[in-house]
């Protein structure tokens, strides 16, 4: 043990020495003086080459960075180009499981995910046309992007768009903005619809596609990063615009906003760090700037919880939290021209029929908002065998939760039916109608065995049990056995007849590797000495 940590210190100092060899070349014997980090020495010293800095700068830092005379922009996109290569060619399984998840997650919003196929355009380093801060792969947008029909909110009709990639599409103008702000009072002043508006970075995970088509534009975010270069959560979201003909939404709706699982809220910036609690938390939803027009949002989050205040303020008593989106659907009709809206649900419930089994249960949680300040909103909800309920009323928003339980009494099918009205002039309604198809079959129990842990460059396999047609697991595989190669939250589902149970599970993961251990010779007696090699 004593030989093994020692070759390690050993060879942390060389390797230490090796770095500074091409940088440092005053004579080795002078006074030591602490660079200065605001300009290029500094930044060199700090970073050990073009490629660390790269990599690693702070926005200050590139600010200065970029107006050295040595400054190659073509060669910034090459290490930038090279590095996430690395990284994706490096995490291919991980990349992989979370692709086939997206294939088989459902929202509320009726399946409205769209995975990126090869009719979309990836942004790649090339079509980063305006940048600022951290520029490539985290602060940039691209030039407007023609869709070749026309797009109306509130009223104004645009036929391009800009993609930022702090999680936003624009219409009058890019923004770059790292430091989300509440709408309508934003500092670039540019009509925008935010799907996520926040601190992102894509030097290690993410993507940005787009996809146009006759009467819609579909834009997806991918498994995105935060700042500073942070893979460890990711976000993924999508927007959706359409023409007046286009019929891809219900109802005569020319706006989406579809969520999957979000993990992070805030860059390590105005004091966030781990993807949290920071003084500019994310935005969420759509503004007519400039000038104060008409804008909806649907919150400003900051934790890694699933609490929600409402969709306005920040700090202690209004953010959000980010979990609360996670499988949310939003559907708007920007175009709609009335004096008063009607209050906003937070989810789509009524797409189509839910199919349940004796034993199943669904839980919902939805809130409406007063898309016009100090509104007060009314809730009520139809009574059905199995559905217990609780609405709660606050100036600007309304909650029901509740639980509807397929039982033998209900079996058949239900309708719950939930309105929403305000006190606006005139009176806006909202009506959602779930309905339910409860069937006469007794579902099985599903369970899962197997080490729930895992060392890093290990395996675990886990087994699901339970007398069903077909388990599928979220990573796609199909059958009763799955291997996991890394840890995280991950499910199982047991499939029978038009019913599914479905198991969550999490595997933990150590950082550490087991390393190899070799013993020569691998047998003693007493008094003798054995070589352990680590």
């Amino acid at each position: 043990m004593i030989r093994f940590t020692l070759t390690l210190v050993f060879s942390a100092v060389t390797l230490l020495s090796v770095a500074q060899v091409d940088y440092l070349t005053t004579d080795p014997s002078a006074h030591y003086v602490q660079p200065n980090e605001t300009d290029i020495d500094g930044i060199m010293h700090r970073y050990g080459s073009v490629k660390g800095a790269v990599l690693n700068m702070t926005r200050e830092e590139w600010e200065v960075f970029r107006s050295w005379e040595d400054y190659d922009h073509e060669e910034v996109k090459r290490i930038l180009k090279e590095s996430k290569e690395k990284w994706k060619a490096d995490h291919a399984v991980e990349i992989a499981d979370r692709k086939a998840q997206r294939m088989l997650l459902t929202t509320s919003g009726c399946d409205c995910w769209v995975e990126p196929d090869e009719t979309y355009t990836l942004i790649t380093e090339d079509d980063q046309y305006y940048t600022a801060g951290a520029g490539i792969n985290v602060d940039y947008s691209t030039q407007p992007i023609q869709m070749g029909f026309e797009y109306n909110m509130y009223g104004i009709l645009f036929d391009s768009f800009y993609l930022n990639s702090k999680g936003s599409i624009s219409f009058d103008g890019y923004t770059i903005d790292w430091t989300p702000e509440e709408f309508p009072m934003t500092t670039d002043e540019v009509a925008q619809i935010a799907g996520f508006w926040a601190d992102a970075d894509y030097r290690q995970t993410g993507d940005v596609y787009y996809k146009i088509t006759q009467d819609e534009v579909f834009v997806n975010f991918v498994d995105v990063g935060y700042y500073n270069n942070h893979g460890d959560l990711t976000n993924s979201y999508q927007i959706v615009i359409t023409s007046e003909n286009s019929e891809y939404l219900p109802d005569g709706a020319n706006t989406q906003m579809c969520y999957l699982d979000m993990n992070w809220a805030h860059g390590d910036v105005a004091g966030g760090s781990s993807g949290c609690c920071g003084d500019t938390p994310a935005t969420v939803g759509m503004d007519a700037a400039p000038d104060f027009g008409p804008y909806l949002q649907f919150g400003r989050f900051n934790t890694l919880d699933d609490v929600y205040n409402g969709p306005q303020g920040s700090g202690p008593e209004y953010d959000d939290g980010v979990n609360w989106l996670d499988y949310r659907s939003f559907i708007m009709d920007s175009a709609e021209d009335t004096e008063n809206l009607a209050p906003f649900p937070t989810a789509n419930i009524g797409c189509d029929t839910l199919t349940m089994c004796l034993g199943n249960t669904y839980d919902l949680n939805l809130s409406f908002l007063g898309p016009e300040p100090n509104q007060t909103i009314t809730v009520t909800s139809t009574d059905v065998p199995g559905w217990e309920y609780v609405i709660s009323d606050e100036s600007d928003l309304a909650n029901i939760t509740g639980t509807f339980t397929a039982l033998a009494e209900n079996v058949g099918t239900q309708e719950i039916t939930i309105t929403a009205t305000d006190d606006g002039d005139p009176v806006g309604e909202t009506v959602t109608t779930l309905v339910i198809d409860v069937l006469n079959i007794e579902l099985p129990p599903l369970t899962i065995e197997g080490n729930s842990a895992i060392c890093a460059g290990g395996e675990v396999e886990l087994t699901a049990t339970g007398d069903f047609d077909e388990i599928i697991w979220s990573n796609g595989t199909v059958g009763n056995t799955n291997t996991y190669t890394y840890g995280g939250t991950f499910f199982v589902t047991g499939y029978l007849d038009q019913c599914a149970v479905e198991e969550e599970f999490y595997i933990d993961q150590s950082p550490y590797f087991l390393p190899d251990v070799v013993v020569d010779p691998p047998a003693v007696c007493p008094g003798q000495t054995t070589l352990v090699v680590v």
